[in-house]
């Protein structure tokens, strides 16, 4: 099992919506996979919740294969963003730092990726956990936005098939 972390920053001059993202969302893709199955790519994002001076997000991602291949590898690869100003803070509940924005008025769009990848022959890969925006009141309402994408490697197939979810 392997996890990887990134993450990105880039800065915008412009204010990108409004309200504060509070219903949860979800999305699921799935694609062919040579040799027979399906490959399942679902991402959901609870509610918005207010806990002292953050906000948070629950989030789940899996990658699903759906198939009587035997898998040597499947991934979930999933990626978190928002804009913030004044030196707030954006984590999406893994091992490291998520990425912290400059002081300052302007707003700053970042993300982070994160995957986890399972070799023993499971037919699925997930995590659950949550993203965290600090302090709230530096948060742009309405920004956060997240992806995953789900990659399996079948046996006697070289390349692999993937496909992706977006909220």
């Amino acid at each position: 099992m392997k996890r990887l972390i990134s993450v990105g920053v880039v800065s915008l001059g412009l204010v990108l919506g409004t309200g504060l993202s509070a219903q949860a969302v979800s999305d699921d893709n799935s694609a062919s996979v040579p040799g027979g199955g399906t490959i399942t790519s679902n991402i959901w994002r609870g509610s918005l919740s207010s806990s002292g001076n953050t906000y948070r997000w629950d989030y789940q991602v899996s990658a699903v294969y759906s198939g009587a291949q035997t898998v040597t590898s499947i991934r979930t690869k999933w990626t978190l963003g928002a804009c913030m100003q004044n030196s707030a803070s954006f984590t999406i509940g893994v091992s490291v730092d998520g990425f912290t924005v400059g002081a300052g008025s302007s707003w700053t769009c970042g993300d982070v990726t994160a995957y986890w990848t399972n070799t023993n022959g499971a037919k699925s890969s997930s995590w659950r956990s949550t993203a965290v925006a600090a302090p709230s009141k530096y948060y742009q309402s309405n920004s956060i936005w997240g992806k995953n994408v789900a990659r399996v490697y079948t046996k006697g197939y070289a390349q692999p098939k993937e496909v992706t979810a977006s909220v």
